[in-house]
């Protein structure tokens, strides 16, 4: 049993976590009780979890992530690429070129740091996992949120390509 905390793709990474950690555990999978309690995230068998506030928009920082990681735990087990923003929701006419490039950092570039700084933290663990959420945005394009799908389409090819790269590994 686990219990979650989150919304929206927050709850959505959380959920297929749990349901990971359950296959790898080799236990069903019956879902999960999701609570909310101050954005912290508990395992209900009694296990920890730490809050690590980092701004997606902070490469650097994405990089101390990983050579903290490396020190403490030598290894990832689990990366899930959840970055994500709205951005500008109004007609393509009218986006604002800085909205749009601080979109396509966040929802592109941010995912591409992750990879970069994460892959071999997740190399190095017996059965590292990547998994990346997506958005039928990249594949329905809709008026005034056009920037949003765009910027979501990218992502998916990046971890697409990212896959097939790790299969000679133990890393999926």
């Amino acid at each position: 049993t686990f219990e979650l905390v989150g919304e929206s793709n927050i709850g959505k990474s959380f959920f297929l976590l749990g349901q990971m950690a359950c296959a790898a555990a080799g236990i069903p999978f019956a879902g999960v009780k999701v609570i909310k309690s101050h954005n912290f995230y508990f395992d209900a068998e009694g296990g920890s979890a730490t809050l690590v506030p980092l701004d997606l928009d902070d490469f650097e920082g994405i990089a101390r992530l990983a050579l903290a990681l490396a020190e403490r735990y030598q290894r990832l087990d689990i990366l899930i690429g959840n970055a994500g923003l709205l951005g500008p929701v109004s007609p393509l006419g009218r986006v604002d070129p800085k909205e749009f490039e601080q979109m396509m950092r966040i929802n592109v570039t941010a995912n591409l740091q992750l990879i970069r700084c994460m892959d071999p933290l997740l190399r190095a663990a017996p059965a590292g996992r990547a998994v990346f959420v997506s958005s039928g945005a990249a594949h329905n394009a809709r008026a005034y949120v056009g920037p949003y799908s765009i910027s979501k389409t990218p992502p998916e090819i990046l971890a697409r390509t990212y896959a097939p790269e790790t299969r000679p590994t133990r890393e999926r």
